[in-house]
């Protein structure tokens, strides 16, 4: 029998608690007052189930994040910029701007692939460093443009450099 006392729907993810990867994400809501529940109803889901399993996993298709934030009117922009020397360094510097207009971008991974080409590894030396064949780096970059959240910040690891994310309102 479960003895483990039932939450009042706020989890250990938005309360701080939780992981890392989708910090950005739970920091976000707390700031916009939003929940898994108007998230969910923004990206047209019939319930938070997939919203809360991704806060709950701590991972998400960057596709998908791209999508949460412009169903809620906001930008997001990923980028890889080098590890500072004598820095504290963490997971991800993460800048919300409120009243700046967006920026355009290019593909979801064009910043992976931008930062690939300032490292002298090839995809063949980064997919030996993630534990993955070159193929997964071929298909994320050139094949669905796409991958999880988790991988973009071992792929800023292996080179040497730590993910930059920045989020402003839409159309301001």
């Amino acid at each position: 029998m479960n003895t483990e006392k039932k939450t009042s729907g706020r989890r250990k993810f938005l309360n701080g608690d939780g992981g890392m990867n989708l910090k950005f994400v739970t920091e976000f809501m707390n700031r916009t007052g939003h929940t898994t529940t108007s998230i969910a109803e923004k990206m047209g889901y019939k319930s938070r189930q997939t919203v809360f399993h991704w806060l709950d996993k701590d991972d998400m298709k960057i596709s998908k994040c791209y999508e949460l934030f412009e169903a809620c009117g906001y930008t997001i922009k990923f980028s890889m910029v080098p590890k500072s020397e004598g820095v504290i360094d963490c997971t991800a510097v993460v800048n919300m701007v409120t009243e700046d207009a967006p920026r355009p971008d290019d593909r979801r991974l064009g910043f992976m692939s931008r930062a690939i080409a300032k490292t002298n590894m090839t995809h063949e030396e980064l997919a030996k460093a993630l534990g993955r064949r070159r193929t997964a780096i071929h298909h994320w970059l050139n094949e669905v443009d796409d991958c999880m959240i988790s991988q973009v910040y071992e792929t800023a690891e292996a080179l040497g450099m730590k993910v930059t994310i920045d989020i402003q309102p839409k159309g301001k």
